[in-house]
């Protein structure tokens, strides 16, 4: 069963408090979904893996900085979609690509 949007917030100001039990019970919740999403944005299952293990150390470094979020599956949705394109920018920049080429994707420019 999954936790209440109620549920949610609490683990959501617990982890901003510093909680680690917090920080894995989100982790447990929306890694495997995060990477079913971040999979149909990329096909790249490795670049995904990263940049959801990059999403959740940052989300912990900057956890002190985080206001409170409507909704943390969107919150974390929409940070990986960043996460990803962050990734694919880098890809394309260390494979000889020029910054300004217009490589797209799932139909979003880079």
């Amino acid at each position: 069963m999954s936790p209440s949007a109620l549920e949610l917030q609490w683990l959501w100001t617990k982890f901003k408090e510093g909680d680690r039990l917090a920080f894995s019970r989100l982790y447990q919740l929306y890694a495997a979904e995060l990477g079913k999403y971040g999979s149909r944005l990329v096909p790249d299952k490795e670049q995904v893996r990263d940049a959801v293990q990059d999403l959740f150390v940052n989300l912990w470094h900057s956890r002190q900085n985080l206001g409170e979020v409507q909704s943390v599956r969107s919150y974390l949705y929409a940070s990986l979609r960043r996460e990803v394109l962050k990734h694919c920018r880098q890809q394309f920049l260390s494979d000889g690509e020029p910054e300004g080429s217009n490589h797209l994707v799932s139909g979003v420019p880079a």
